[in-house]
């Protein structure tokens, strides 16, 4: 992109001036300059229009810039809140922790991210068990922050092999459990982010030992993947445990049916007691159940009970809408009249009287006379529930104002460092309160849109013109808001330190940094951001983009990959396959040879599928490793006793770097004065190369021509030193 510095730097006088000295240029038979001249009004005519063009110019806004960037498919990101793990030590007893349980990193506020069920149990140890009987096991010190790392399956995973966990406490019934573990990943390949359509490398099955013997454990969720980065495991389980043997604790085991790894996993740490947090302070929050979904209390009363597990829920205040879905589509809420609210160390729960319909409306109220039960035919099917809750110190703020209907309204909100993705207001209308959306411009708003926007400069709440985005004519709530630090919520380790209530009876450290914080991004660094999008590759065109793609494949680790040109890969026939990319893909190992598995193959058949050209066929072709075996009489210089150590690094280091490349020629001439020109080194007396493995060739030097999909190694050397004194 050009600088313009200033666009809007000429006076209308100035470009009049101009034009009239070039007109002799290309008309020297005009020589009127008077004002009266009709030529003279055409030019400063001109002149008018390219000075307001140049004052346009100059006086782009930046909303004019957000709908440019918006035409790209692009927007500038929103303030994002730093994430973290917290653990949490010196339970003595079970303790559940409510969602957006505060904790202190100093000043700086984080909240849980769910509902937290801890055990005051631990994790003593555990052993692999290897198909093959092999075993190894690891004691406490690693659960407690120890550097040991451990092969949960072996140093060579096989299907059969089974990790052990063992406990010192059984784990209770029909809670939401959680355990942690450190994945070892510190390798000279990074592995990608697996994502959503990412196929596991291996399938685990996970047991418990019950009274009834081993049982499965019902996993909801598995964030590492199968143990190839850290994460937790959530599961439940409905038998009680018990102890398979009296030394070894209550067990809990993963059992390897598929294995597909390219490194076997490797485990530096474990914990029950992990806990994911966020950098913000929620100031309110609400929740929305349908009535089908309370629970009826049998009391007499005919109750209806809705349970939140929230800290707001807990400690805050709270208020009660019952809302109505209109033909229109639009919920509106009336503020219920009557409710109770009871509250325990797990939840707060909300009891409501039956129901009837407003004879003059549509809008449900709480029955006086309890004679009428919500039930499909009365239509209360569709009838909703929001419970609204909110801090003390909140309770004036979130009432930010009263709108007068006419266009062009804002607000300002009393809330610093808003975190806009967790906002959402409510409008006082005819019918009730309505939901009105949080968008990023009206350009798109109707005169019936119930939109809004947030200042980016102001912080304000702006509404439309009428014409584009309605006014409000009434209370204006906020329901929903948090504040979030954004970068600055990126706290260092052992930060976060303290619960905010003094109550809860345990001891909290972040291990690990916060991340992920961000603020808003301004419109210059949105245009920075696109710039740098619109150089990656997106789709597979060239030989280059497929390479890249593969390299990029989420959740794998891919160490090198090539694409084989189509004349170099005919049919068995002569023939060309035109229609055909032929890529071979070397995984990462720490052998240096990595095979292609099933689930390698899926996984880049899925990243490219809509990537390549309609027509085109990807073949993933697995390498072929040649092995080099070196024998070779080498003279060497007194006084070097490690001249072999060092011959023999140069040889390592030298073929380690020809494992990235395929399809090599690898000449002798090359390796003789590798050799050669070693300090430790006088001449060599002999060298001998040979090689072993499929579709080698010889060249007319008799060196040794690798297949297209080929890498070498040095499978065996072997050197006779003669000191020459």
């Amino acid at each position: 992109m050009l600088p313009f510095d200033n666009m809007d730097d000429e006076l209308i006088k100035e470009i009049v001036i101009k034009a009239q000295k070039r007109i002799n240029m290309f008309y020297p038979a005009w020589t009127g300059n008077a004002l009266h001249e009709p030529g003279v009004s055409f030019v400063e005519l001109f002149a008018l229009l390219k000075e307001l063009q140049q004052y346009q110019l100059e006086h782009i806004s930046n909303q004019n810039r957000k709908e440019f960037l918006k035409l790209l498919g692009v927007a500038p990101e929103r303030k994002k809140p730093a994430m973290s793990w917290v653990k949490v030590d010196g339970l003595q007893e079970a303790l559940v922790l409510p969602q957006g349980t505060r904790l202190l990193a100093d000043q700086v506020v984080f909240e849980t991210v769910q509902r937290e069920f801890l055990t005051e149990g631990r994790i003593i140890g555990g052993y692999f068990l290897g198909r093959n009987g092999d075993k190894a096991a690891f004691d406490i010190h690693m659960t407690e922050g120890g550097r040991k790392h451990f092969f949960l399956f072996g140093s060579q995973p096989s299907v059969g092999d089974s990790f052990y966990l063992r406990l010192d406490t059984a784990l209770p019934p029909g809670e939401v459990l959680h355990i942690y573990f450190n994945i070892y990943e510190n390798y000279p390949v990074k592995r990608n982010a697996p994502g959503d359509n990412f196929v596991s490398l291996a399938q685990i099955e996970w047991e418990y030992f019950s009274v009834d013997g081993w049982q499965k454990l019902n996993v909801i969720k598995d964030d590492t993947f199968q143990f190839i980065r850290d994460g937790r495991i959530s599961f439940t389980f409905s038998q009680e445990m018990a102890m398979l043997y009296q030394p070894d604790g209550y067990l809990i085991r993963a059992v390897l049916l598929v294995s597909d790894y390219e490194v076997a996993p490797v485990l530096s740490g474990v914990s029950l007691a992990m806990i994911p947090v966020v950098q913000k302070r929620t100031m309110s929050l609400y929740r929305d159940y349908l009535w089908s979904e309370g629970v009826s209390v049998a009391n007499g009363q005919s109750e209806k009970m809705f349970a939140w597990a929230t800290d707001l829920a807990l400690w805050g205040q709270g208020e009660v809408y019952l809302g109505w879905k209109g033909g229109d589509g639009l919920v509106s809420w009336e503020k219920a009249k009557e409710f109770r609210k009871e509250t325990d160390h797990k939840e707060a729960r909300f009891y409501l009287q039956p129901l009837e319909r407003v004879s003059a409306g549509a809008l449900p109220v709480v029955n006086q006379s309890p004679s009428l039960a919500a039930d499909g035919e009365n239509g209360f099917e569709e009838l909703m529930v929001r419970l609204v809750c909110y801090e003390d110190s909140f309770s004036l703020d979130r009432m930010v104002g009263e709108g007068d209907g006419f266009p062009y309204q804002s607000f300002s909100l009393l809330v610093g460092d808003l975190l806009e993705a967790d906002f959402q207001i409510m409008v006082k209308e005819r019918s009730g309160y309505v939901q009105w959306d949080k968008v990023n411009s009206f350009a798109l708003s109707g005169p019936e849109s119930r939109h809004y926007v947030i200042d980016d400069n102001t912080g304000e709440l702006v509404f439309g013109d009428c014409e584009e985005g309605m006014a409000p004519e009434g209370e204006v709530l906020i329901v929903s808001c948090s504040s979030c630090r954004g970068l600055d919520g990126n706290v260092k380790e052992e930060r976060i330190n303290a619960f905010d209530r003094n109550i809860i009876p345990a001891r909290v450290s972040n291990p690990t940094i916060a991340a992920g914080g961000k603020h808003a991004e301004t419109i210059d660094q949105a245009f920075f951001r696109l710039r740098k999008e619109l150089r990656q590759v997106e789709r597979a065109v060239t030989y280059e983009d497929y390479e890249y793609l593969v390299r990029t494949t989420p959740g794998l680790m891919v160490q090198n990959c090539k694409t084989i040109p189509v004349s170099k890969n005919p049919r068995r026939n002569g023939s060309l396959d035109e229609n055909t990319v032929s890529i071979v893909v070397q995984p990462f190992s720490n052998g240096g040879k990595g095979k292609l598995s099933p689930a390698y193959i899926k996984n880049i058949h899925r990243h490219l599928m809509g990537r390549s050209l309609i027509g085109t066929k990807v073949s993933i072709l697995a390498p072929v490793y040649i092995g080099i075996r070196l024998y070779a009489e080498i003279l060497v210089k007194p006084y070097y006793p490690d001249a072999k150590k060092r011959i023999e690094q140069a040889a390592a280091d030298y073929f380690a770097a020809l494992s990235g490349e395929f399809g090599i020629t690898v000449q002798g001439n090359d390796i003789y004065q590798m050799i050669d020109s070693l300090d430790c080194v006088i001449g060599i007396n002999d060298l001998t190369i040979s090689a072993l493995g499929d579709g080698l060739k010889r060249n007319s030097n008799r060196d040794i021509v690798l297949p297209q999909k080929g890498v070498a190694y040095l499978m065996e050397a072997d050197y006779t030193i003669i000191e020459v004194i």
